[in-house]
């Protein structure tokens, strides 16, 4: 006897690898675990869009532009959604979304900056 990973029902394995005690649990299982992964997914492409919203905003035609992180936080960015990361020449990490490319540092005054640049 082993227990569903679904409903925890006690149940005789058909074979060594049964997860479920039925198809109904097997079916009801990847249903969750798909609509969890597309809950995340979604949440993901809400952030990305919202920076690459803001970052056409603010940019407004210049190359690159520095602002404090919380002043973009208020805004709704969230440093988190972006889709790739590079380190530059400089041991500097940028995180890229779409055509912009974003670098957090620290300055001299202990204030998070936020770099932004367009390519």
């Amino acid at each position: 006897m082993k227990p569903c990973n679904r409903c925890h029902s006690e149940f005789s394995p058909a074979h060594g690898n049964q997860q479920y005690c039925s198809s109904k649990c097997k079916s009801l299982q990847k249903a969750d675990t798909q609509k969890k992964l597309y809950g995340i997914i979604k949440d993901f492409r809400m952030g990305f869009l919202k920076n690459y919203k803001i970052f056409e905003a603010i940019m407004n035609g210049e190359r690159q532009k520095t602002l404090p992180l919380h002043h973009l936080e208020k805004l709704g960015f969230n440093y988190n959604c972006f889709y790739a990361e590079f380190e530059d020449t400089q041991g500097s990490i940028w995180n890229i979304v779409a055509e912009y490319r974003f670098c957090i540092k620290v300055n001299c005054k202990s204030e998070t900056q936020v770099i932004i640049t367009k390519q």
